[in-house]
């Protein structure tokens, strides 16, 4: 058994427990075994003493960039299974390795070739035993709890589905767990609570360099590189290792501090924002350098408002200024699909419906209780939906239909509000805006904020309603209505 990524040790991923008592295990990191003796958990040390389990550490990653494979760790790691597993000769297991990587590769030229071969024997010597301490038969995890914060439904499943699930524990999951998720809806915004932390290395910004044209910011798969414009309280609040420039030209210059921040635990390593950027004012650095720029990334997310006046919808730069509403999904390391989701999150997240379609869109944007789709601070975000039958065309104009259904059914019933003589003023004035803008998804988003505040301050306690009825005024408008029927009614009941 192998564990070729280093952050399914740090997040206590059960991995060894497959392996059978006096059977090996091959760890795959750039640790010293100081270092790996800190990350693994004290289950997996105890499992590994008590069955007596041969376990090996190899830097493939290290060494694939120095034979010229950058990320490609899989040959390497394949040729050190058939040198410990034993399944098979050695010599013939390294033959047949190499028969095939000619075979593959001749086309791509001989120096390709030569590079496999490397990798090849490499991976058959590069290993290295580590004698098991006899203390960890005793291990004990030290390790604080981490109390999640965020909205309390979302925080419930990721603490009660997720986090098992993620531990690769879920079929100890009980049936009740998803009473909750009975119907099939999940909370959004999950993802941002696993941290994979899977990328070996990660963008690091350079505030000096940078010409603060977004582009990394547009271009990456999973939003894990954000710009974000701060006020001075906000700029004066942030953590001491954040990285600040003034607005250098246009919109917010003068006004705001300009920071990109990197989520290094959610990055997947891709590169993609380096490949954007004009002046190489981002390079990749090993993932654990840049672990105190988190702090950085989920202080903006949490602490800096978004700032309306720096949007632009047709203007990549300032695009980047909203808010994505799609982020860590689990597509593959530099996914272009989700690039081009994220921004269309970012024009119309906060009041869009998705019909999606079966496909690589409905494994990265609907994995029960691991959505990528969020929400903003208001609760507000994508509302998704995938039909299985390959009809998402006639499935979404159901959902169509259905919401002009809907919001026809309620204009109706708010231009009939408005003539009755009771509506009172503010309430028929906020009521006509909401009217005038109802075909336009933009414009109608603040009068439909009023509106809701206006019938909220308008709402009165059933004893109000029977003080108004017995009133002069009331008298007035609807005659002489007191009933008897109204006044045994609970007055906590509320009406419009």
């Amino acid at each position: 058994m192998a564990c070729h990524v280093p952050s399914y040790i740090t997040k206590g991923f059960p991995i060894v427990r497959d392996v059978k008592p006096g059977g090996v295990f091959l760890v795959n990191c750039q640790w010293s075994f100081a270092e790996l003796e800190h990350h693994l958990d004290a289950a997996s040390k105890r499992y590994i003493a008590k069955n007596n389990i041969q376990l090996y550490m190899i830097n493939a990653i290290d060494l694939a960039k120095k034979i010229g494979m950058g990320k490609r760790t899989n040959t390497i790691l394949q040729s050190a299974f058939f040198s410990l597993a034993k399944v098979m000769p050695e010599t013939e297991a390294i033959q047949y390795m190499k028969d095939a990587a000619l075979h593959s590769y001749l086309k791509k030229g001989q120096d390709v070739v030569d590079m496999n071969y490397a990798a090849i024997d490499a991976g058959a010597t590069a290993y290295v035993k580590v004698e098991v301490p006899a203390s960890w038969a005793d291990a004990v995890d030290n390790k604080e709890a981490v109390e999640e914060t965020g909205r309390a439904k979302t925080v419930k499943m990721v603490k009660s589905i997720l986090d098992p699930i993620d531990k690769m524990d879920g079929d100890s999951l009980p049936v009740s767990t998803f009473v909750d998720h009975a119907d099939g809806t999940f909370e959004l915004g999950a993802s941002a609570y696993e941290k994979r932390g899977i990328a070996v290395s990660v963008p690091k910004w350079d505030a000096e360099k940078c010409i603060q044209c977004n582009n990394c910011a547009f271009v990456c798969p999973h939003a894990t590189i954000r710009a974000f414009a701060l006020t001075e309280e906000e700029a004066a609040a942030a953590p001491a290792q954040t990285k600040l420039a003034d607005i250098k030209a246009g919109k917010g210059k003068g006004v705001y501090k300009f920071s990109m921040a990197v989520s290094p635990l959610d990055c997947m390593g891709c590169g993609v924002c380096i490949s954007q950027c004009p002046v190489g004012a981002i390079e990749m650095v090993p993932m654990e350098s840049q672990l105190e720029q988190q702090e950085v990334f989920d202080y903006m997310v949490d602490k800096v408002a978004e700032k309306k006046d720096m949007f632009v919808a047709d203007n990549v730069k300032y695009s980047q200024f909203a808010q994505p509403y799609l982020e860590f999904s689990g597509s593959c390391a530099g996914c272009a699909e989700t690039s081009y989701a994220r921004i269309v999150t970012q024009l119309f997240g906060d009041h869009m419906l998705i019909s999606n379609a079966t496909g690589c869109s409905s494994i990265w944007g609907g994995p029960a209780a691991t959505s990528p789709y969020t929400v903003n601070k208001e609760g507000k975000g994508p509302a998704w939906a995938n039909s299985l039958f390959e009809d998402n065309a006639e499935h979404g104009l159901g959902m169509y239909l259905a919401q002009k259904k809907i919001r026809g059914d309620l204009k109706a019933k708010v231009e009939e509000m408005i003539q009755a003589p009771s509506c009172c003023a503010e309430l028929k004035e906020a009521a006509q805006a909401w009217l005038d803008t109802y075909d336009d998804g933009n414009a109608n988003q603040a009068p439909a904020k009023a509106f809701v505040k206006a019938l909220e301050e308008s709402i009165s306690s059933i004893d109000s309603c029977i003080a108004f009825l017995g009133s002069d005024m009331g008298k007035q408008v609807y005659g002489d209505a007191r009933d008897a029927r109204w006044l045994p009614r609970s007055s906590s009941r509320r009406l419009t």
